[in-house]
């Protein structure tokens, strides 16, 4: 949801030319969850050499395009660690100011291994309660607190901010920030 909202705010308030890729190919979300087609999507740009650019599919009223997942993934890994999806970012990042790609969590899966040396930086989204102090300092190591640009904690219960006092954090906010 972050990355929705990442987008649709970069599309209003800028006016930039918005791209969210839903690259979590283990469980995509987004198409459905906007109520968009999901074919042709960021799965048959890689198998079937598809041009992303004629992949994507406005959300409209919220100004910012979509590549959907498209259909279930074999092989993940291999697909986004490919040369074919480089040159999909690459297409994309050549019409577009911003382009976002939604990853899966990045404890379970390797997949954002992949996907990081085709970003220019990470924005996460930590989970309030859920998630350790511990995984999150072992996950950024892995990934590398280089590209990590700012944290949003996300479902922080305002009753419960012993954790968001003691950082001195509001109810809601950035964790963190480097690049």
């Amino acid at each position: 949801m972050a990355s929705l909202n990442l987008a649709t705010g970069l599309a209003e308030r800028s006016g930039s030319n918005v791209v969210l890729i839903e690259a979590d190919l283990r469980n995509p979300s987004l198409a459905t969850r906007l109520g968009i087609k999901s074919w042709p999507g960021l799965v048959q740009c890689i198998d079937h050499g598809f041009d992303p650019v004629a992949a994507l599919k406005l959300v409209s009223p919220l100004g910012f395009y979509l590549l959907p997942a498209g259909e279930p993934a074999t092989n993940p890994i291999q697909m986004l660690n490919s040369d074919r999806f480089s040159r999909a970012i690459q297409r994309l990042r050549n019409l577009a100011d911003w382009v976002i790609i939604d990853c899966p969590p990045v404890a379970p899966v390797p997949d954002v291994h992949a996907i990081r040396a085709n970003a220019d930086g990470c924005l996460w989204v930590v989970k309030s309660g859920s998630t350790s102090r511990d995984l999150v300092r072992e996950t950024m190591q892995q990934v590398g607190q280089e590209l990590v640009v700012g944290m949003i904690l996300n479902e922080a219960d305002k009753t419960k901010n012993s954790y968001m006092e003691y950082y001195h954090y509001g109810p809601v906010g950035m964790l963190g920030s480097g690049a």
